[in-house]
């Protein structure tokens, strides 16, 4: 109890501190919001559409994924789930939303909570896979000799492959054993084994995962667009794989911040600019909110309402 209360606390603490530095430091960038303000309507309304259709691929790879577990849902409330899990992650530190997700699958469809960790460990090593090789790539396009630091993440993404894809597809297994913390673990490592057992749902998976990329990479390059900043198709790709990995610290209420931080940071790194890699990056995020709120309220409502009336199916 007293350990909860203090992580409680330090949680608390780091979401107090980074509000009210953020808040100041908004607070200073008038010219900032001032050119937010003038963005072309276009361009939002695109982006808009781009964030329905990663929306849509995610609730496409929940229905996928659960569906190798013998848990049979319509993409109706695949994307209920999702919204709500979205909306749950903003609003929420560490990931609140996802455990909602967990909880409500665990309740309806009596879907372990162990398996619900080797699924979401399983899309996430693929997507981090995918992320640390066409970062990679990017980087190759590039050139890693134009900056120091490309070099090492050129390095890590090597390296990241190379780990990833050994976890996802080595031919071992874990075996249950005595110890509460082990046995955890090994329900987790059969998780993973019976995915990456079906290669054809690996490749499923990979292919939306692909896409949320590529819709990924799109918006983030008409966010640039929309402020006329001169940027690089490789640029925009390396900036987005970057904030792939940001997205694996989950203390703050929807990573809010550390994406910014990512895109601002690795825009300054590749000479565009901090402050333009931190008005893409807002844009970004303005709009993600505005989907997210409309699909929470479309689709999520129905479950907080009850008024999603399919019967648990298991195949």
């Amino acid at each position: 109890m007293r350990a909860s209360v203090r992580i409680n606390f330090f949680r608390f603490a780091a979401l107090l501190i980074f509000l009210g530095g953020s808040g100041y430091y908004f607070s200073l960038q008038e010219e900032m919001w001032s050119v937010l303000g003038g963005v072309n309507p276009e361009y939002v309304f695109i982006m808009a559409l781009m964030d329905s259709f990663f929306f849509l691929s995610n609730a496409m790879i929940l229905k996928i994924l659960l569906k190798s577990f013998e848990v049979s849902l319509s993409v109706k409330e695949c994307l209920s789930i999702s919204s709500l899990a979205g909306v749950g992650n903003l609003l929420t530190a560490l990931r609140g939303g996802t455990i909602g997700k967990a909880v409500y699958l665990k309740r309806k469809y009596t879907f372990p909570y162990m398996s619900f960790i080797a699924a979401t460990s399983a899309v996430a090593l693929i997507n981090l896979t995918l992320a640390a090789l066409i970062g990679a790539i990017a980087i190759l396009m590039i050139g890693y000799s134009s900056h120091p630091l490309l070099a090492v993440f050129l390095s890590f993404f090597v390296v990241v492959n190379l780990l990833f894809c050994f976890l996802l597809f080595s031919p071992g297994k874990m075996v249950t054993c005595s110890w509460k913390i082990f046995d955890r673990l090994s329900g987790i490592a059969k998780g993973l084994d019976l995915i990456r057992r079906d290669r054809k749902l690996v490749i499923k998976i990979s292919f939306l995962l692909f896409l949320n990329f590529s819709l990924s990479i799109a918006e983030l390059a008409l966010s640039y667009g929309a402020f006329s900043i001169d940027i690089s198709l490789a640029e925009v790709i390396l900036m987005d794989a970057i904030s792939m990995f940001s997205e694996v610290i989950k203390i703050l209420p929807g990573n809010l911040g550390v994406y910014e931080g990512s895109i601002a940071l690795s825009s300054q790194i590749l000479g565009v600019g901090f402050r333009e890699g931190l008005l893409a990056a807002g844009l970004v995020r303005v709009v993600s909110i505005f989907v997210m709120l409309i699909f929470g309220l479309i689709f999520g409502l129905r479950i907080l309402v009850g008024k999603s009336n399919e019967e648990p199916v298991r195949q």
